[in-house]
C-alpha cells in the first residue's frame, strides 16, 4: 500500500495543450481516459455518452449533465460554456483530485468526456468506473420508450 501511494503522488502529469473544440489530450500515463483517445488505445479511449437507442441529443444536455456530475460524491463544477463544463473529483482518503471533462458534440448526437488523475503514474480503474457512472446515470436521466426532441 505504501508503495502504490508513493508512486501515486511522485508522479504529476502534466496536461497536454488541448487542440480548440476538443478535450485535452491524455497524457502516455496510464491514469486518464478519454472519448476523443484514439479507439485503438485500450488504455485511454472510451467510448462517448450516447442518448439512449432511438433517442435524440436532448435541448436540456448540458443541464443534465451538470445535474449528474455535481450530484456525484466529491465533485466540483469549475468552469464551462454553452456546450461543455469541467469538473474537479476528490478521492476520499487521500484527496487526490481528479479532472473531468464533458462536451456535447451535437452535430455526432454524443458527449465526449475525459477524466484524468492529475498526480501518480496509474488510478486503479478510477477514472474509467466514474466516466461509467457518468454514462449510467445519463442513460437513466431519459423517460423510458418517449423520443426526446432534438434542438
Amino acid at each position: 500500500m505504501t508503495v502504490v501511494l508513493m508512486l501515486l503522488i511522485s508522479c504529476k502529469a502534466e496536461l497536454p495543450a488541448a487542440v480548440p473544440g476538443h478535450l485535452q489530450v491524455c497524457p502516455s500515463s496510464p491514469n486518464c481516459v478519454s472519448s476523443e483517445a484514439y479507439s485503438g488505445d485500450a488504455t485511454h479511449f472510451i467510448e462517448a455518452l450516447r442518448p439512449p437507442a432511438g433517442q435524440a441529443m436532448p435541448n436540456d444536455a448540458m443541464v443534465r449533465l451538470r445535474t449528474i456530475v455535481a450530484g456525484m460524491p466529491r465533485a466540483t463544477i469549475v468552469g464551462g460554456g454553452p456546450t461543455w463544463f469541467t469538473a474537479t473529483f476528490s478521492s476520499r482518503i487521500f484527496g487526490f483530485v481528479d479532472d473531468v471533462e464533458l462536451r456535447v458534440d451535437g452535430a455526432a448526437g454524443v458527449v465526449h468526456v475525459r477524466s484524468a488523475s492529475r498526480t501518480g503514474h496509474g488510478d486503479l480503474g478510477v477514472n474509467r468506473e466514474r466516466v461509467e457512472a457518468l454514462r449510467a446515470a445519463w442513460v437513466a436521466s431519459f423517460p423510458a420508450g418517449s423520443p426526446v426532441e432534438a434542438p
